[in-house]
């Protein structure tokens, strides 16, 4: 980009920023259109569905603890009964849990987590609402990147898999010439510059439908 930008990134559970968010966003990162449905919902007052702008897409996958202690090789070992298999299935439609993998496990074959932070300490075994440790989780590709050192990746075959489009939505908050500058953003995000493609490739993220299963 010609002019660098300085962009302040909040994160995490959704309860944990929705006040800020309503004083002072600029825009909405959503992983799956069904989040950004529901963001459209949720923070109406404040968002434009005219300024939705698709960037990138991922993938699902099957997330498994570490060394894979089940032995799962497919998603049609989630499918055998008599497995004792516990798997994490994502919930979230309204604020508070408005996750991007609502719906996933219907997607792909077809509710109980809030939100992938929940879902993860599951699969980690290190969440205190729940009994008992999960086996898989099927969430997005990405997460593997940040947790590699958990987690291992089952792939999903292709007959399966699903595909989402991360998108960013502009809010009132944002002054004009911040709307230009976001513009500019995602066309820099959308283009083929070889440090974008880079950060794509790097984070798992397609940008495009032709993809494959790893």
């Amino acid at each position: 980009m010609t002019n660098p930008m300085e962009i302040d990134i909040c994160w995490g559970p959704e309860d944990t920023w929705r006040s800020s968010a309503m004083e002072c966003a600029g825009g909405f990162f959503t992983a799956a259109q069904q989040q950004l449905g529901g963001f459209l919902r949720v923070y109406e007052e404040i968002v434009d569905e005219s300024t939705v702008m698709p960037i990138t897409l991922h993938v699902s996958a099957i997330l498994v603890n570490k060394g894979n202690p089940k032995g799962i090789e497919s998603i049609n070992d989630l499918f055998i009964p008599n497995q004792n298999i516990k798997l994490v299935v994502n919930d979230g439609n309204y604020h508070d849990n408005l996750t991007s993998a609502t719906g996933l496990w219907e997607d792909v074959v077809g509710r109980s987590f809030n939100g992938s932070g929940d879902a993860r300490d599951t699969l980690l075994g290190t969440n205190p609402d729940v009994d008992e440790q999960a086996d898989a989780w099927i969430t997005w590709n990405d997460w593997t990147v940040a947790n590699s050192d958990v987690f291992d990746e089952i792939p999903i075959d292709l007959r399966y898999i699903i595909a989402r489009d991360v998108s960013i939505i502009a809010t009132d908050k944002t002054s004009e010439s911040n709307v230009v500058l976001l513009q500019q953003f995602c066309d820099f995000l959308q283009s083929d510059d070889d440090d974008v493609n880079a950060a794509m490739q790097s984070a798992r993220f397609h940008k495009s439908w032709a993809f494959s299963s790893p």
